[in-house]
Parts: C-alpha cells; sequence; structure tokens
C-alpha cells in the first residue's frame, strides 16, 4: 500500500524520462526477438544427429542396457541365460511367428537349386533363333508413353522354379567406405539382387561360428562398418551366386557413387536360422573381499534377484562367478567369484533373446496395407 501511494504522489516532472535512443534499442530488441532465426537446426538435422549418437554408444557400450527400479522380471521374461552363443542348444521352432506358416522352407537346397537349373535350361523355351512377342499390361491410370520411349532398352529376364515363393533369405554384406549415413537395424532399404529389386526391412546380424550347422547370428542394432554382416529379411527366395547392392530410400536419389550403402553377396535361403539379440546388465562392487563381492545398481528389487539367479555372471577383467543370495531389500546382492574381485571391476550378466525378420507385405504385394506392430 505504501508503494501505491508513493507512485501517486509522483509528478510526471518527477519520472525517469528515456532518451529516443533506448526506445529504438528496445524496439529493435523486440523484433529480433520474434524474429524467426534464420540458423534455426531442422528436426531431420536433430534426428540425424541423435542416430549418430546412439550408433557411437552402442560401438562404446554394446548391448548394455538400464534396469528398471522394478519388475526387472517381466521387463526381460522373454530373455534367457545361456553360457555360450556359440554352443547353446536353441529350439529353432520353438515360439515361432504366425507369419512363419506363409515362408517356404527347402528339405534339401542343393538339392532343388540344381534341379530348378536342369529345368529351366532342359524343357524351358529355347531363346536361340526363336521370334517371341512379349505383351506388356500397363493400368489405365499410368501413362505409357512415359515409360516407354524410343531408344530404350529394356531387360526380359525369367525366374527359376521356386523364386516366386516367400523364405528368410540372408545376405552377406559389408559396409563401404564413402557412405557414412547411420542405418538402424529394420531400417526400409532397397536391395538390387542383380535385375531384381526387392524393398525389405532387413534385421543385421553378426556370424558367431561360419560354416557351422548350428551356427547363430548375434543381432546388430547398425549396419557396422567394422566388418560383414548378414542382413535377414522375408522375401521372394534369389537362387545364388548374386551379387548385392544396398540403398535407402535417401541415398538412392543421390547421383554420386556414396549412394551405395553397402555391397554383398546372396546366401543360402534358411528360416530356421536363429538370430539372436543380447543384452547386458550392469552392476558394480560395493564391497569386496577376496573372492566374494557385494554388488549393487544391478537389481532393485529381491524378487528379481531371485528370478535371475541361475544365470552366470562375468566381470570385465575375465572373471566368472554366481549369484549366492540377496542383501537387504534395495537390490545388493551377494557374488561368488572364481578369482580375486577388484574394486575397479565391473559385473555382467548376459541375457538372449531370439529376433525375427519382420514380416513386410510390401515386399511383393506393393498395394498392401501397412499394418503398425506394437513392440512388446
Amino acid at each position: 500500500m505504501v508503494g501505491r501511494e508513493i507512485g501517486n504522489n509522483l509528478s510526471d516532472d518527477d519520472l525517469p524520462s528515456c532518451s529516443s535512443e533506448e526506445e529504438e534499442d528496445n524496439e529493435f530488441d523486440e523484433e529480433a526477438h520474434f524474429q524467426e532465426d534464420a540458423n534455426k537446426i531442422s528436426s531431420k538435422h536433430i534426428k540425424h544427429t541423435d542416430m549418430e549418437e546412439r550408433e557411437k554408444e552402442d560401438m562404446d557400450f554394446p548391448d548394455e542396457v538400464e534396469t528398471p527400479l522394478v519388475n526387472a522380471r517381466e521387463r526381460f521374461s522373454k530373455y534367457r541365460g545361456i553360457k555360450s552363443l556359440r554352443n547353446c542348444d536353441w529350439d529353432p521352432y520353438e515360439n515361432l511367428p504366425e507369419d512363419y506358416a506363409k515362408v517356404w522352407r527347402f528339405q534339401s537346397y542343393q538339392a532343388a537349386h540344381k534341379d530348378s537349373v536342369i529345368q529351366a535350361t532342359e524343357e524351358g523355351l529355347p531363346l536361340n533363333g526363336t521370334y517371341v512377342t512379349i505383351v506388356l499390361e500397363v493400368p489405365s491410370d499410368i501413362d505409357a508413353a512415359s515409360y516407354f520411349t524410343l531408344n530404350q532398352k529394356l531387360i526380359a529376364s525369367t525366374l527359376f522354379p521356386n523364386e516366386c515363393k516367400l523364405s528368410v533369405m540372408h545376405f552377406k554384406i559389408k559396409r563401404t567406405v564413402e557412405n557414412k549415413t547411420p542405418v538402424p537395424s529394420k531400417t526400409l532399404m532397397e536391395f538390387h539382387c542383380g535385375f531384381r529389386r526387392v524393398t525389405i526391412k532387413p534385421a543385421f546380424g553378426i556370424e558367431t561360428n561360419p560354416g557351422a550347422a548350428t551356427e547363430k547370428y548375434k543381432y546388430s542394432r547398425y549396419l557396422r562398418d567394422d566388418g560383414p554382416l548378414v542382413a535377414s529379411a522375408i522375401c521372394p527366395i534369389i537362387f545364388d551366386p548374386c551379387k548385392v547392392m544396398c540403398f535407402t530410400p535417401e541415398s538412392i536419389k543421390q547421383p554420386n557413387v556414396s549412394s551405395i550403402i553397402a555391397t554383398g553377396v546372396v546366401m543360402p535361403p534358411n528360416p530356421m536360422r536363429i538370430i539372436l539379440k543380447r543384452i547386458l546388465l550392469t552392476g558394480y562392487p560395493l564391497k569386496c573381499h577376496k573372492k566374494k563381492s557385494v554388488v549393487r545398481h544391478m537389481f532393485f528389487d529381491p524378487k528379481d534377484i531371485k528370478y535371475f539367479r541361475p544365470v552366470e555372471l562375468y566381470t570385465k577383467h575375465g572373471c566368472r562367478g554366481h549369484i549366492k543370495s540377496s542383501l537387504g531389500t534395495h537390490g545388493l546382492m551377494k557374488c561368488v567369484f572364481n578369482d580375486f574381485i577388484k574394486q575397479n571391476d565391473t559385473i555382467c550378466m548376459p541375457l538372449y533373446r531370439r529376433v525375427f525378420p519382420e514380416f513386410y507385405e510390401k515386399t511383393w504385394n506393393p498395394n498392401a496395407i501397412e499394418q503398425v506392430r506394437q513392440k512388446h
């Protein structure tokens, strides 16, 4: 009240006068404040930068995830602990998705490939010296004159038997040196396999034991540039040998050589090939005494510790051990190792689950309606 009375008693002559220069500066600041910034970062650039940071984090700390504060046993219910990725027994028919009912599997791929080649060469139409009339059906809503012009070459080819059927195809690819764009797994890509082009969402995997009958692929979240990867997808069958060039919808529009994301070859189709995704739950020693240690920050609930107790542990310094018991109610646990544990060590628990390639129906039916599937 006192402040109001004083303000009311002041006359106009007593108030501080503002110069015209200060008024102009204030007006200029307001205009600059409301003016659109020309150097504003676009949302596409932010997304690309965020993807680069996530790819670098995946390279520095591979497979590490954060443990939820509660119910880790429900969050990781689909995962299981195994001792060795190469020698584990994983049933290939266990919990197959419904889409695998539409996938073709060869009993003997080599025999089917040989029979298809013989059938195409012996029973096929002899084109040498034979006149053939080819009729192309063009939809009414497409202007045929814009697609077929004079002096334009067309390629007419046939497919081997069984090449129109769907199966889980595997492509062994390697990242090119020119292109550095981050490519996450299950991203929409276009593969050029000879004269055929397929639009797929491949799942990337790393070979663990090449050539073995029980080989399993280790799932990779990104298309890495430190070695060859295997891209798996559900698409029409392509017989080998066949070269592959990989593009993304953005890179295929570029006119230079950097548009090629990766190159490789076609591998035999095999729906029973297992792709395992690995995650690492990490903890840190709170107290260490010889081969025993109290570990924290791996779990935050005694029920989660009891659930994951049978899983074997290992440290980044080479020790192996197991969970002995829970300690308290805040997620501490007693662990025993096969060697002396150090205070600066990190305890890891590897968990695995099987990953299946995405059933992308637009690969063979461009008019199909894309379904958005929820991630569990």
